[in-house]
């Protein structure tokens, strides 16, 4: 185990341990420890937003706009006559197009750079449970 997944594993059992204590118990430098504390409380607040989100969309009794009638980010893939997820989609089992959403779900929310990489997490999602 890498001293990034040492402290990692620390902050699942521990996830409000501070850096200090992080540093102290996994013998990494604080600045180490810090930088992953941190990212850590980024990830945790990131997937709050989503499942907040997830959870007004499904608890509202409102179904919500389907996620092929929106996009995030431009329209390049409004303009063409197929959007690619829907090519997907027909081509893939379901499980592999669900796996496909997911992981688009987590890239977004794992390189957020702002609302913008949050929104396009979101709308994966929504795909996501409209699929199942």
């Amino acid at each position: 185990m890498n001293k990034a997944d040492t402290v990692r594993s620390y902050l699942k059992t521990n996830p409000d341990a501070s850096p200090t204590m992080a540093a102290k118990v996994t013998g990494v430098s604080y600045g180490y420890a810090y930088k992953i504390v941190k990212q850590e409380q980024a990830n945790r607040a990131r997937a709050e937003v989503v499942t907040k989100h997830v959870e007004e969309a499904t608890s509202t009794g409102k179904k919500p706009r389907p996620a092929s009638l929106r996009q995030v980010g431009g329209t390049h893939y409004k303009t063409l006559s197929v959007e690619p997820w829907d090519a997907m989609q027909a081509w893939m089992t379901e499980e592999e197009f669900s796996g496909y959403l997911k992981g688009n779900v987590i890239k977004y929310l794992a390189r957020t750079k702002g609302n913008d990489d949050l929104e396009k997490a979101d709308h994966y999602m929504q795909k996501l449970l409209e699929v199942k």
